[in-house]
């Protein structure tokens, strides 16, 4: 069964995590691992999807930002 519309804090417990953005969807980007990234975000809620937006930005504003977006808003 997919796992869909969940929170951050449930995505931490469930991947045993203190950071899901950092420590699960950048690590699957960096990896190489786009689909996985992708994957991932669509199974937050919308509120949890706009948080991890804006980390990327806070955090990640580089060359790579207009492919890590441009993948989770239309892949």
């Amino acid at each position: 069964m997919a796992r869909k519309g969940k929170t951050l804090a449930q995505q931490c417990k469930f991947y045993n995590c203190e950071d899901f953005v950092h420590d699960v969807m950048l690590y699957h980007y960096a990896c190489g691992n786009k689909k996985g990234m992708v994957e991932d975000y669509k199974e937050l809620n919308k509120e949890a999807r706009q948080i991890v937006v804006q980390q990327i930005f806070e955090a990640y504003y580089n060359s790579a930002l207009q492919d890590i977006i441009m993948r989770l808003m239309f892949d």
